[in-house]
């Protein structure tokens, strides 16, 4: 509410100073040219402070552009952005107010230097993206709910940030002379190039195990230039200043580190329970011009606020007689629709719907679900779950692996990779002695399993062997 305040604050100011008019446009154009402004008479590119104009005022969807730097010296002076503007830079002497309305993007090639009082405002959706320095001396307040980007930021004397939004700097050395205390939003450093392509659609859940599972969507066009994705990841912190997340991965989009499911990108943080309340955000990686860019970041997901639909406490895949058993169990369900049970496509390596399980809407405490295929493919089978809420959403988890029994001579192990973790089935479902060696020959373990088995696994290349007191069967397999 602080936020709108000031906002009506700035432009009741405006009307009790005089009573100026305001200046709209009525389509794209060159600032300096008539017909882009309603009644003809462009705006002066230097404006005195007797000029009768407090507003300008570039509607949606008009894209306008000035080509040099625009001075005023009016006491109170409002650009307000709906649609596009483009200008070499802007100086003003005392009280500017720039409004960035949702959808609005305000292009400032070098940068804004306000002698005394400046108010900023960009709402969520909007976009202010300065290529130089904002240079604030006395009274500023800056209110980023959308994105905003700079060079750098100096303040002199009572200089705020506040919003809930995401600022855009080189480094933590741009940032100077601010006070941060209304600003809950998030800080990244790098060098952002908010036009190019972000990832989007950021989902995270927890899978057994202190796991955090995160899917997200990108682009069906890969860009020139793209390199990969970097995951952020805080603990139970605000995402600002020094708190700024530890980068998880940063990989090239055919790197096995990530898995593409349909549409969708995923990738399993091991290292933290979401009961420590982190919050995750998403950035793709490019190479322009030989120089390292970063694009805008997706949404941010935060594990102190965000209900997880269902706790999943187990699921496997065993192998029947002709047929393949999928068991999983629950202790906790939120607006559970239920299961959409997947098997992989062992032809196009996609995912094919083999059937439902009911869900049980809310419930606290364990519950149990299963399903067969009764026409599994031949050899191993790879299975997973896409959980649907009431509301529309859905999680995915798996996936899990089972083979029928090997037809008489054949007598390969069976694995299938996921993130740093792999699914090994037994030769005939048997049971027998299962170790791993790296490639100097030094056992990493061995244990006894039954059928089939998951091992994690740093990245690297390890040979697999099984062993009863009938067979033994080699296998080797790189993470």
């Amino acid at each position: 509410m602080k936020k709108y305040i000031l906002f009506f604050c700035f432009i009741l100011g405006t009307i009790l100073s005089g009573f100026g008019q305001t200046s709209n446009t009525t389509g794209g154009g060159n600032w300096t040219e008539g017909n882009t402004w309603l009644g003809g008479n462009p705006p002066p590119t230097t404006i005195p402070n007797n000029y009768n104009l407090n507003v300008v005022t570039i509607n949606f969807p008009d894209s306008v552009w000035l080509n040099q730097t625009l001075i005023t010296n009016k006491n109170d002076f409002t650009i307000d952005v709906y649609g596009r503007l483009k200008i070499d830079s802007i100086y003003a002497n005392n009280r500017l107010n720039i409004v960035v309305q949702s959808n609005g993007i305000f292009y400032v090639e070098g940068g804004i230097d306000v002698n005394n009082i400046l108010g900023i405002t960009v709402h969520e959706g909007g976009q202010l993206i300065v290529g130089g320095e904002i240079s604030l001396r006395n009274s500023a307040t800056i209110i980023v709910d959308g994105e905003l980007s700079a060079e750098i930021i100096t303040g002199g004397n009572n200089n705020n940030l506040e919003g809930d939004g995401t600022l855009y700097l080189p480094d933590e050395g741009a940032l100077n002379g601010i006070n941060l205390g209304g600003f809950t939003g998030n800080i990244v450093y790098g060098d952002t190039d908010l036009s190019l392509p972000a990832p989007f659609n950021l989902s995270g859940f927890e899978i057994s195990g202190p796991k955090v599972q995160l899917n997200w969507s990108f682009t069906e066009l890969i860009p020139s230039g793209f390199m990969g994705f970097q995951v952020f990841r805080n603990n139970n912190r605000p995402l600002i200043a020094a708190y700024i997340s530890e980068v998880i991965f940063a990989i090239p989009i055919d790197d096995t580190e990530f898995t593409v499911l349909g549409n969708t990108l995923s990738f399993l943080d091991e290292d933290l329970n979401p009961g420590d309340g982190p919050k995750y955000f998403v950035r793709a990686v490019y190479i322009i011009d030989n120089e390292i860019k970063f694009s805008a970041i997706s949404n941010v997901i935060d594990f102190l606020s965000q209900p997880l639909p269902i706790e999943l406490l187990s699921f496997h895949a065993q192998a029947l007689d002709k047929a393949i058993g999928l068991y999983w169990s629950t202790a906790a369900e939120i607006n559970n629709m239920g299961f959409e049970v997947q098997r992989m496509n062992t032809s196009s390596g996609g995912w094919d719907v083999i059937g439902w399980v009911d869900g049980n809407y809310n419930h606290n405490g364990i519950l149990s679900y299963s399903f067969t295929d009764f026409n599994p493919q031949e050899g191993v089978n790879y299975y997973r779950l896409r959980q649907l809420d009431f509301d529309g959403a859905y999680e995915f988890y798996g996936p899990v692996a089972a083979a029928l029994d090997m037809p008489p001579g054949s007598f390969d192990l069976k694995f299938v990779r996921y993130h740093n973790e792999i699914f090994v089935i037994m030769p005939g479902n048997e049971t027998g002695l299962l170790e791993v060696f790296d490639l100097s020959g030094k056992r990493i373990s061995a244990q006894y399993a039954n059928g089939s088995i998951s091992m994690p696994l740093a990245r690297g290349t390890y040979i697999i062997r099984f062993s009863n007191n009938y067979k033994t069967a080699t296998a080797k397999v790189v993470l």
